[in-house]
């Protein structure tokens, strides 16, 4: 503890600033437990990626040797329970492809009009009740 004097003079008790050893210690094995343990669910999580993608890819090889890559990417028939089943994703990312092209084209100048409507054109007070309602907009998910 160190005495600080006020301007009146009187001497008034204050904590030091300064951590004992001890404390110091204890705050760094902290830190380094609380470090490691994020390491640990970290490396936990990409060794899960890593795992998913190795048995998705040793999987899927002997699909890719036998038939090729272009039979998987140029093809549209997806029957995977026929007989003999075919995997065709032409048509799925064609589709996926259409529908992203689609939402950007209503999303983009509708966004920018949003945002020129707010930062030029309404009064603050109208600004003000529209931000949050745009806001809560954004907030909801498109999926």
């Amino acid at each position: 503890m160190q005495i600080a004097e006020t301007a009146a003079g009187v001497a008034r008790s204050r904590p030091s600033l300064v951590m004992t050893k001890g404390a110091s210690r204890r705050q760094q094995l902290a830190r380094l437990a609380g470090e490691g343990l994020l390491l640990l669910i970290t490396s936990v999580s990409l060794l899960a990626v890593l795992f998913i993608f190795y048995f998705i890819a040793k999987d899927a090889f002997p699909f890719f040797k036998l038939k090729g890559v272009m039979e998987f990417f140029g093809t549209t028939k997806w029957y995977p329970s026929g007989e003999p089943a075919e995997f065709g994703a032409g048509a799925i990312f064609f589709g996926t492809f259409m529908v992203t092209a689609g939402a950007t084209v209503l999303a983009v100048p509708l966004g920018v009009c949003a945002a020129v409507c707010l930062s030029d054109l309404l009064p603050f007070s109208m600004r003000q009740a529209a931000k949050p309602v745009i806001e809560m907009l954004a907030a909801i998910p498109s999926v």
